[in-house]
């Protein structure tokens, strides 16, 4: 199974962590392939926020895909600065994170 979601550049900084270790965790737990492109993706039409956007591709099996979808959102939710996994922040300072729910394309 593949699913793709737009993640905002901001976001998809936190996902990779320092040195590429909070990514790195995510894969191993997870079991799932995790990829981030690094090409910025042009605006969604109507899009006038300006915020830079890139792909985030997660495949594997179906249980390993929704376990890093699950993690992914944990790390996006959790205080900045913090270890993946801790406590959310708080919903009303996500500014322009687009949900990770949001897919792009999915294949199986």
């Amino acid at each position: 199974s593949k699913t793709a979601f737009m993640v905002t550049k901001d976001d998809a900084r936190r996902i990779i962590g320092p040195a590429g270790a909070t990514v790195k965790r995510l894969r191993e737990t997870s079991c799932a392939f995790i990829k981030i492109n690094n090409e910025e993706l042009p605006p969604q039409p109507g899009d006038t926020s300006g915020v830079v956007m890139q792909a985030l591709e997660i495949s594997g099996t179906t249980e390993q895909v929704q376990h890093a979808q699950t993690l992914v959102n944990e790390v996006l939710l959790s205080p900045v600065g913090s270890e993946f996994g801790k406590a959310p922040r708080d919903a009303g300072t996500l500014g322009a994170h687009v949900p990770v729910d949001k897919e792009v394309k999915t294949e199986t």
